[in-house]
């Protein structure tokens, strides 16, 4: 909790992990948050700044979802590694900031990825040596109201669907990509 701001809560109860923020939250490269537990893991930031994971957030057995309204929307940082298994791993956000993934975001056990997010973009990639930044056995969906999903600008799987997995783009008053203007010839 040495990154948490004054006024914020964290709690544990019934064995889920709640973090709760009104300025923002921020893990550490190295942190680890893990829930061995038939629970779910939380983390709501609702006001200034945003949620930013540079370190292991790992549930077993439930949901790991994360939602923000503030401005700097989601980071998931090129040294975070997010892993769900047996559950539903949501990002939910509306802050101006998007959703940037340059970590890697992986569920298992047939966990589904479901990204939410509306009035900004979501990027996805970076220049480490890090690939398959979304890597699930379960369906993967990805909505965007207002905003673009992006590639960082690389060349390499951004998200990778197995075992029979689904992958479900929406995207509403935006592009799957960045306009780069009119081709000639």
């Amino acid at each position: 909790t040495d990154n948490m701001k004054i006024g914020n809560t964290f709690a544990a109860s019934n064995g889920n992990i709640v973090i709760k923020a009104v300025n923002g939250v921020n893990t550490a490269k190295g942190s680890n948050i893990a829930n061995y537990a038939p629970d779910n893991i939380e983390i709501t930031n609702t006001t200034g700044n945003g949620i930013s994971l540079a370190g292991r957030l790992a549930n077993q057995y439930g949901d790991i979802v994360l939602t923000n309204n503030g401005a700097d929307g989601i980071d998931v940082a090129s040294s975070a590694n997010i892993i769900n298994a047996d559950g539903k791993l949501a990002m939910n956000n509306t802050g101006a900031g998007g959703i940037d993934i340059m970590g890697k975001v992986t569920t298992q056990s047939k966990g589904t990825v479901i990204i939410t997010n509306s009035d900004s973009n979501v990027t996805i990639g970076d220049n480490t040596s890090n690939n398959n930044y979304i890597d699930s056995d379960g369906k993967v969906t990805i909505n965007i109201d207002n905003g673009n999903l992006l590639n960082f600008g690389v060349d390499k799987t951004l998200i990778n669907t197995n075992s029979g997995a689904d992958l479900d783009i929406n995207v509403t008053n935006g592009a799957i990509g960045e306009e780069v203007g009119p081709c000639d010839g």
